[in-house]
């Protein structure tokens, strides 16, 4: 279900372009990889072939991708800044031309809208200086469980009540996000919780 949105955005771009390949690069963690687990197979099963790039790290949020990021520039040898199976996010993004870079939050930092800066604005700067052709999007993830011990955090020393208040203060810290960086949301986040009504 997760991919579903994806795979909309994907042939949505496929249809643009004419294309018959599409190159997915994905800034996240685990969410991501869930969300994006079927995604070849199902461009496959359609003829087209979708190529992923990942530099994904379960429970990862924007400020530890750009602290790697500070790492490598500081130092390319440093390997503090190849955590993505010994490379870096340049190295990973240097691997051709991306079509689309997707970025996400680390869900339990995704209702606090103060934990997207600047790391957020820093890391779209930087993709979009390696790969000025390529079109960003937000991949918006989803609340935990009703069922959850602890909710996401909305506010410095402080978590959600309730997976509404989580999802309510997600939602609004993406599209805040995706207005402030020009950018699309991939409303994963959405899909998942119209689900659970």
């Amino acid at each position: 279900m997760y991919s579903l949105l994806l795979v909309c955005l994907t042939a949505n771009v496929f249809a643009q372009s004419r294309q018959d390949t599409l190159r997915l690069f994905i800034i996240g963690n685990s969410f991501s990889q869930n969300a994006s687990a079927f995604l070849p197979q199902l461009a496959n099963e359609r003829g087209k072939t979708l190529i992923i790039g990942r530099a994904e790290l379960g429970g990862h949020s924007l400020e530890q991708h750009w602290g790697y990021v500070e790492k490598a520039e500081a130092n390319a040898d440093d390997p503090k800044g190849k955590p993505y199976g010994g490379k870096s996010l340049k190295m990973l993004l240097g691997q051709g031309k991306w079509d689309i870079v997707t970025i996400q939050q680390y869900s339990y930092l995704s209702a606090d809208s103060s934990t997207y800066y600047p790391y957020a604005n820093k890391l779209v700067d930087y993709v979009k200086a390696l790969q000025p052709q390529a079109r960003l999007v937000v991949h918006q993830t989803w609340a935990y469980r009703t069922d959850a011990k602890k909710f996401g955090r909305i506010a410095e020393g402080k978590v959600a009540a309730s997976q509404q208040e989580m999802w309510q203060k997600s939602r609004a810290a993406y599209h805040l996000l995706a207005k402030r960086i020009n950018a699309r949301i991939l409303p994963v986040g959405r899909l998942v919780m119209l689900s659970k009504l």
